[in-house]
């Protein structure tokens, strides 16, 4: 591969010291993505302890609105459609700021999982636990903004799979700006909110590396298309990860909550490989209409993948192979 000159795009941020803090509050959902899964016994507590609201579907309550797509089948509420995806079951109308929040699940038929929407304000601005999501792949906290419903991942869990036909509680506790998600009583996922409580200036902006747990090795570039790409360090429960994602917004401040997210690589797995290592700080380039990304690994060797689609979110991204390693 012929060598290629890299520039650097330096982007100064103005780390603002203080910045409003987000009020967990507001309804609850239930969803699943083309597969069959049943829901029972809902509880909603607030701080003290007292129930909100409770469900054990005997019988499906008025609160819950007008959705024919879920019903009550021997006491619990079912979606039995392998072709319904986002399909919700959905309290969008209170403003509970709720404590802990307990289901029981079950995956019944199909290869995603049971997802629990929280603090939601309507279906576009919400919190969603998402357990054995992504064809059953993975396990993660998501946000999802009023601008658009524009879905961003805060943080993720090595629980992975969800067994089928197996029910599960899946639990979410909401304590000032800190949420922690748990299945059968096991903590997978511990996220805190910015917890600053002053008002941004006219002539600063939030920085979009809020802090080094979630975005570890940060680079952001800017393109001629007008969007900001960014890019770190991914990292779960048990540190480094092979995996390369990719974050795409219009705006800096708030491109790693409400930016556009794909996972567009992972090394492989097994002994053998140049690359079976963990990924360290990649960075992405476009030059002459191609796009690359440029990564180091655990392995002390440097790869880079190229995309030659105008939107890096799309089309293919190739391995390239490595470029440099260490000395012997």
């Amino acid at each position: 591969m012929k060598k290629i000159a890299m520039t650097v795009l330096l982007i100064m941020i103005v780390a603002c010291s203080k910045v409003p803090v987000e009020e967990l509050k507001g309804g609850i959902f239930l969803s699943e993505n083309l597969s069959s899964v049943e829901y029972d016994d809902v509880k909603v507590e607030d701080l003290k302890g007292n129930i909100l609201f409770q469900d054990d579907f005997s019988s499906l309550k008025s609160e819950w609105g007008k959705n024919k797509e879920w019903e009550i089948i021997n006491g619990v509420v079912k979606l039995d459609s392998l072709k319904k995806s986002d399909s919700r079951l959905a309290l969008y109308s209170k403003e509970w700021e709720a404590s802990t929040i307990t289901v029981k699940g079950k995956k019944v038929l199909g290869n995603d999982g049971l997802y629990l929407g929280f603090s939601a304000k309507d279906e576009n601005s919400y919190y969603e636990f998402v357990v054995g999501g992504f064809g059953n792949t993975r396990t993660v906290l998501k946000k999802s903004g009023v601008d658009g419903g524009v879905v961003a991942e805060c943080k993720e869990s090595d629980f992975e799979s969800l067994p089928t036909d197996q029910v599960v509680e899946l639990k979410v506790e909401l304590k000032g700006n800190k949420i922690k998600c748990y299945v059968d009583n096991k903590l997978l996922i511990s996220y805190k909110i910015n917890e600053n409580n002053k008002s941004i200036k006219s002539d600063e902006f939030l920085n979009p590396i809020d802090s080094e747990e979630q975005h570890p090795d940060p680079f952001v570039y800017k393109h001629s298309d007008g969007y900001y790409y960014g890019m770190h360090t991914v990292m779960d429960d048990k540190g480094y990860t092979p995996k390369v994602v990719l974050y795409r917004n219009k705006t800096l401040s708030d491109l790693y909550t409400k930016g556009q997210m794909k996972y567009i690589f992972e090394t492989p797995k097994g002994q053998g490989k140049w690359n079976s290592a963990d990924v360290w700080a990649p960075e992405i380039y476009n030059f002459d209409g191609v796009w690359y990304i440029y990564y180091s690994l655990s392995n002390f060797r440097v790869g880079v993948l190229s995309n030659k689609n105008a939107n890096p979110m799309e089309g293919q991204w190739k391995d390239e192979g490595r470029i440099l390693e260490k000395e012997s």
